[in-house]
């Protein structure tokens, strides 16, 4: 292969840390390597084999993907005056 091309690399593997060697030839000084890891155990062992191959700046960040659904309904206005269990006054 030839000299290192790409400015950044981002990985989507179940075993992201056998692509690390790679990454580390092909991206270029100063590039940046992102990763999908969904447990904390393949973040470890990427994390680890990152710093082998010169990796720095190295951070971890939790991504959150909560979803709502909206959708538009009816209600019937609730009744106003005296509910069943109040004394009458």
């Amino acid at each position: 292969l030839g000299p290192a091309k790409a400015n950044a690399i981002f990985l989507d593997l179940p075993e992201p840390w056998l692509a690390v060697p790679h990454a580390a030839h092909t991206i270029v000084p100063g590039g940046r390597l992102g990763s999908y890891s969904p447990c904390i155990e393949q973040s470890q062992r990427l994390i680890a084999a990152i710093k082998e191959h010169g990796f720095h700046s190295v951070r971890t960040i939790e991504v959150r993907l909560k979803e709502y659904h909206v959708d538009e309904i009816d209600l019937e206005p609730p009744p106003f005056g005296r509910l069943p269990r109040d004394p009458p006054s």
